[in-house]
């Protein structure tokens, strides 16, 4: 009596039960490829490999990769729902940054007197103003217009 053939990179399709609910489990968790193919104990090519060839294994694993990310969504709606005003504000800026995101000049520090821009828009746009940036800023100009004048 011959032994079953054994399965090779060829004809491998699926992942045993344990090892797809090892996957599974670490895609829900927000996992990447490389660590859940680390926490099932298999290869990322044997990984590759199985999913290139059965196309509704892949999907079902990019589903699981954005669960993570749909339950982080709804806990801040939810939130946001319940009257959350810091929230609803971190919330806007990130997602609706034409609009509300503050303006932030590089070297600021926000324990400095704000400035407040109109956007061309007229969206209220604040900016926090620091002395020592308009030294440096006042600096390179004049350098540059001092190169200027050599040419």
């Amino acid at each position: 009596m011959s032994r079953p053939a054994r399965k090779t990179k060829q004809n491998r399709s699926s992942f045993s039960p344990t090892i797809l609910r090892k996957l599974e489990d670490a895609f829900s968790y927000g996992f990447n490829n490389k660590k859940a193919c680390y926490l099932a104990g298999i290869s990322e090519s044997v990984f590759y490999d199985v999913t290139r060839r059965n196309s509704e294994l892949s999907e079902r694993f990019k589903h699981l990769k954005e669960s993570p990310k749909i339950t982080a969504t709804k806990n801040i709606v939810d939130r946001i729902n319940k009257g959350d005003v810091k929230l609803s504000q971190w919330y806007l800026e990130r997602k609706s940054k034409e609009e509300f995101a503050t303006r932030d000049v590089s070297g600021c520090q926000h324990d400095k007197d704000p400035v407040i821009d109109f956007g061309a828009e007229g969206n209220k746009r604040v900016a926090y103003w620091n002395p020592s940036f308009a030294k440096k800023r006042a600096k390179s100009n004049t350098r540059k217009s001092t190169q200027t004048q050599v040419k």
